[in-house]
């Protein structure tokens, strides 16, 4: 199925939602559109960019229904054939599933293309399965100057965390924090988990001015958040970053 938005030069806003009913792959031809929502019901639907060259704007997910079969290879190959007809977005959000697939891509060692956002927004729950995709993301992200951590549980559609290689790689990483994560919700949920998170981003990103961090059904403890927030305070005075924090509890 080919969506050929070649003669409708006033649509600048196309979202698009394929689900488990929708059969056959989707060509994308969309050469006017600036912002896009792109939300795969159907893990095993193939979507591809032809022309997507005025985005400016872009949202991406991938909903897993447990009657799927999962098929990495098949959705590491699509994800990152779609970034690399993103690279020039200003503004990207990635959704938990979409993380999982890059962090599978980088665990395998597959290459990423650079980006030129300014804005990244993760939505995602505090998982050591979404570190890889995140950290490379960071680190192939030259020009961000705003992140935004959208944290929230786990639902329904998620991909299942079932990839060793996954806790292999963060361990040759020698990172000091990996090991606390595991599947956070809001139900164990500490301070340290979340500032935790927060350091392995900060670390991965030179020229960030500020970050954003939005909590839904996270802390429901007001000391948890005074605690990320305190532990921030001492980040930016041992850094000597001029980086701005807005922190944010939703739910």
């Amino acid at each position: 199925m080919v969506l050929d938005l070649t003669k409708s030069p006033s649509l600048k806003i196309l979202e698009i939602h394929l689900n488990i009913w929708d059969s056959g792959p989707t060509n994308i031809v969309a050469p006017h559109i600036h912002c896009l929502t792109l939300t795969l019901k159907n893990s095993q639907l193939s979507c591809t960019f032809i022309d997507v060259s005025s985005i400016t704007e872009a949202k991406l997910d991938i909903c897993f229904c447990a009657l799927d079969d999962l098929n990495a290879d098949f959705l590491q190959d699509m994800v990152l054939k779609i970034l690399e007809k993103l690279q020039n977005v200003d503004k990207l959000t990635f959704g938990q599933n979409f993380l999982k697939i890059l962090s599978l891509a980088e665990v395998r060692g597959v290459p990423f293309p650079m980006f030129k956002a300014k804005a990244l927004t993760l939505e995602t729950m505090i998982s050591e399965y979404v570190i890889p995709g995140i950290l490379r993301v960071l680190q192939n992200s030259p020009e961000l100057k705003k992140l935004t951590l959208h944290t929230m549980d786990c639902n329904t559609d998620t991909i299942p965390d079932k990839d060793k290689d996954v806790r292999k790689y963060l361990r040759g990483l020698n990172l000091d924090h990996c090991w606390i994560f595991g599947n956070i919700f809001h139900w164990n949920v500490e301070s340290k988990h979340v500032a935790s998170f927060m350091e392995l981003m900060l670390k991965k990103t030179k020229t960030l001015e500020k970050m954003v961090v939005r909590l839904e059904s996270y802390l429901l403890m007001e000391e948890v958040l005074k605690n990320c927030l305190r532990w921030f305070q001492c980040f930016l005075k041992t850094t000597m970053s001029p980086l701005s924090l807005a922190l944010s509890r939703l739910g």
